[in-house]
Order: C-alpha cells, then structure tokens, then sequence
C-alpha cells in the first residue's frame, strides 16, 4: 500500500523526505586501484575472451570498490584462491591470477591505513556527519542514523572505522544484514526503536 492509503490510519503525519546527493572526486590511491581492475584480463572456463562475460565479472568487481576497499579486496582475494586452488590453471588463469595480485596490491594500503584519508566517499561521508547543516547528535536518543551499503563486507569495515572516528561506544552501533536470523534482525530492528536502547547508528544490508 501507499502512503495516501493508510495516511487515516496514523496518528501523526509522515515526514517529509529531503533527499540531498553527495558528489566526490576519487582519491589517487582509489584511481590507481581502478586503473588497475580495468587492466585484468578475466577469464571464464579457463579462457580469456573479450565479451559480455568477461565484463560481467569486471562490474562485479567494480561494484565492489565502489562500495569500499574492503569489499573489493575480500572479492580480490577470493578470486585469486579459486583461481591457484586449481590443480591445473591454464596460462590464461595464471595471467588473471597475476593481474588480480597487482590489483591486490593497490587496494591494500586503502584497507590497511586507520585514518581512511584516501577512502575518498568515506571521508565525505564523515564531513558530513560532522556538519552543523546536518547536525547529528550522538547523544540525542532520538537522533539515530541508518546507514545502507550492499556488501556486507563494507559494513564490517564501517562498524570498526565509525566507532572510531565517532568515538562510538561499542552498544552504540549496530550491523543488520541478511545472513542473520529472522530473530536476531527483529530483535535488533526493535531495539533501534526504542529510545532508552543506547544504539545510535544501524548500518544495514539491503
């Protein structure tokens, strides 16, 4: 149903929603990492073709580092062990294989440095958050932020830098994803509703 269906049936009226777009220029870092994933030559069934398929995996992965460095070095990293788990790789999956560990190579420092400073949507997000236009108060019960990203992989990554840069208690932030069980995504989507809970942020799976 829509909202115009039930608007009768609520006690107060829905909130507007203000949508405001954030824009921001890739970091060098970031740059070289693409540069990088461009370069790999993915193969299927062992062979390198240029084609449809061989570009369905490169926006795969491409997907991935668009949602964080994390994601997209845990992807890196699970492609290279299928590829040198085999017993017997063609020429074309060792040249992947290479490939793959150079793109490796690139997204580590992203991942490995505590500051974030060349994750550059991350450190928008943060200026953000910090902002006296958007004014989020952490010790506001009622001001609670929920945060959706697609890989689970950057939520992690999230949780850890977040609580950091925000100096968040550890019961003050909370991950939500499918890999749960119902209950335990309930009981926290209950939890987030309750203004005595001390969780200020939910970052959430789509």
């Amino acid at each position: 149903r829509f909202k115009k269906d039930i608007k009768d049936q609520v006690q107060s009226d829905f909130q507007e929603r203000h949508t405001l777009c954030l824009r921001q220029a890739a970091s060098a870092q970031e740059e070289a990492a693409y540069r990088a994933l461009l370069e790999v030559p993915f193969t299927q069934g062992g062979q390198h073709k240029a084609g449809r398929q061989q570009e369905l995996q490169r926006v795969g992965m491409q997907k991935a580092l668009f949602s964080s460095p994390a994601a997209a070095l845990e992807s890196t990293l699970k492609r290279i062990k299928l590829l040198e788990g085999k017993p017997s790789p063609t020429p074309e999956e060792v040249n992947e294989a290479q490939a793959l560990h150079e793109l490796a190579a690139t997204l580590q420092p992203l991942v490995d440095d505590p500051t974030a400073k060349q994750f550059s949507k991350y450190q928008r997000l943060l200026e953000q958050l910090r902002s006296a236009d958007f004014a989020w108060q952490v010790n506001d019960a009622g001001d609670r932020l929920v945060i959706f990203s697609e890989r689970i992989e950057t939520l992690r990554w999230l949780e850890k830098q977040l609580s950091q840069d925000l100096k968040l208690k550890p019961n003050q932030v909370a991950v939500l994803h499918g890999q749960m069980a119902d209950t335990e995504q309930q009981e926290l989507v209950d939890r987030f509703g309750r203004l005595e809970d001390p969780i200020r942020v939910l970052l959430c799976s789509d």
